[in-house]
């Protein structure tokens, strides 16, 4: 149940960052055709306040350059729109990333923790994570501040996996860090 209403917050989430992101495009091309506009009766009222008379084939080459300039400057922001869109998609990406190697890493902390702690012949409580904590403490398996270390990295694990505010990419990278030098730890225990 827990991990389909996180599916559907995050499909909700990426549908609302997709749709701001049209949105951000549309005024990015109405920004656009503003300039062009703009751009276009500036050069018309220069030409009449001077009184420059182009000849038919001058005129069809203005518009034609003008159409020119206006298609490549059009063209650009619909590309920068699309590049910050990839980008934003390519942080996404590596976010999911980082919660799904966090989430990989603090399972298997959870059972080496445990296979440490029964070759040391002591009782595992089967599914609580912060008894498994306290017990690698008091076996002095883990020190005092991976002890801390550890409860923030269970909160962040439980947020994850029951869809809640998670916490950003650089402290899943660190978290996951901690998971893999204490867990390598405890194999080598």
């Amino acid at each position: 149940m827990d991990l389909n209403r996180q599916k559907e917050r995050e499909f909700l989430r990426l549908m609302r960052l997709r749709e701001r992101t049209s949105f951000d495009a549309l005024l990015m091309i109405y920004v656009v055709i503003g300039i062009i506009i703009f751009l276009s009766s500036s050069m018309y009222l220069i030409f009449s306040l001077y009184e420059v008379q182009l000849s038919e084939k001058e005129s069809i080459s203005l518009i034609f350059a003008g159409s020119g300039v206006m298609i490549s400057i059009l063209s650009y922001a619909i590309l920068r729109m699309r590049q910050k869109r990839t980008s934003l998609e390519a942080m996404e990406v590596a976010r999911q990333q980082a919660e799904s190697r966090f989430v990989t890493a603090w399972a298997t902390f959870e059972e080496m923790g445990k296979t440490a702690l029964l070759s040391l012949q002591r009782p595992v409580a089967a599914n609580s994570p912060r008894s498994l904590i306290s017990t690698l403490l008091e076996a002095s398996l883990i020190s005092h501040s991976e002890e801390r270390e550890l409860h923030t990295a269970l909160q962040w694990r439980n947020a994850i996996v029951h869809g809640l505010e998670v916490p950003g990419y650089e402290e899943l990278i660190s978290a996951t860090a901690t998971l893999h030098r204490i867990t390598k730890r405890l194999i080598n225990s």
